[in-house]
């Protein structure tokens, strides 16, 4: 959804529907500003798909817009069931219009846990750290308690091993001796290696990925929301796969850069992306924002609150037209960013 997300910034749609498995509507929209809905699961429902049955491959689709009317506006039109999709939900009396008008109640605790880098599992640039944890008071404005706190994460990689794995079989293991030439040489790797898993090996990342779902559904008991940075690094140059340290830790595998969306995808929770600050050099910082289950109405409603007091993070960055060039230009300069020089 990368496209989708620079599309909607350089405003030429208003709207666009990710596809997000590790992040793919979180991400972009952290990258470029925008807001972005993980929905529930089966909430949009999903077709056409070789998968309907998907418990692990989850490519939840998802709306990617600018502001959070459009949010609510998007998903009153998407969500509801589809005899096709059988793990589509059933309506529920959710009314995400009302909800985007910040008419939706909170929730019980009135409480927030910050995650930061998530257990350490997560790299994290200490500017990104900083525009979050600036961006997270802001809800304290709203009458929240803000803790400090984090769930038991040390099994995600494992997990995501197993899952992403299992996905990229299922997506692309069918063309990938025919047509593997094709394909990006990241791309070929990660197949590769998916292709080297056992069932067993599936099958333990599963029982991993239940007992991690009972940590969470726990520790969501004390609280009414979960935020953390939706990917612990800036956006980085078109022509880096990506960076190879992040806060001074070194990172050997890309899924790493963006392992704070992993953490959350796993748990099929509601969870939406929202704007949160400008790094010094110019390059938009997101964070994550998750609900209870089956509470995307109140992730969205949040969302609008935090609209209202954090409206200057809601903004189009303005662009210098005349220094615009080809991206084959842009890569052969050096320290360049969305066209400007750093």
């Amino acid at each position: 959804s990368g496209g989708a997300g620079a599309s909607i910034a350089a405003a030429m749609a208003p709207l666009a529907i990710g596809t997000d498995l590790g992040g793919s509507i979180r991400i972009p929209c952290s990258f470029n500003n925008l807001v972005g809905l993980r929905p529930t699961p089966g909430r949009i429902p999903f077709y056409p798909t070789d998968y309907g049955w998907d418990t692990l491959v989850e490519h939840v689709q998802g709306p990617m817009v600018r502001s959070i009317s459009d949010i609510g506006l998007a998903m009153h039109v998407l969500s509801g069931p589809d005899e096709r999709d059988p793990s589509s939900l059933p309506n529920d009396g959710k009314d995400f219009l009302t909800a985007a008008k910040n008419n939706c109640p909170f929730g019980e605790t009135r409480k927030i846990a910050y995650a930061g880098n998530l257990g350490g599992v997560v790299p994290l640039d200490p500017e990104v750290e900083s525009l979050v944890k600036s961006a997270v008071r802001r809800f304290e404005e709203l009458g929240f308690v803000i803790e400090e706190d984090c769930f038991d994460t040390s099994s995600i990689k494992e997990i995501v091993t197993g899952t992403r794995g299992f996905g990229m079989v299922a997506r692309y293991a069918d063309r990938f001796d025919a047509h593997s030439e094709l394909m990006t040489d990241q791309l070929v790797g990660q197949v590769s290696a998916a292709l080297q898993l056992s069932v067993r090996d599936v099958v333990r990342s599963e029982k991993l990925r239940t007992q991690y779902w009972h940590n969470v559904r726990e520790f969501m008991q004390q609280y009414d929301f979960i935020i953390a940075p939706a990917v612990g690094a800036p956006p980085f140059r078109l022509d880096e796969p990506f960076p190879t340290h992040v806060g001074g830790q070194a990172v050997e595998r890309f899924q790493d850069v963006f392992l704070a969306t992993y953490v959350f995808s796993v748990t099929g929770l509601p969870m939406i992306s929202l704007p949160c600050g400008i790094t010094k050099d110019g390059r938009p910082v997101g964070m994550q924002v998750i609900a209870k289950r089956f509470c995307d109405d109140q992730v969205i409603s949040l969302g609008a609150a935090y609209e209202k007091v954090a409206s200057k993070f809601f903004c189009r960055p303005e662009v210098d037209l005349s220094d615009v060039r080809p991206v084959s230009d842009a890569l052969n300069t050096p320290n360049v960013f969305m066209g400007k020089s750093s």
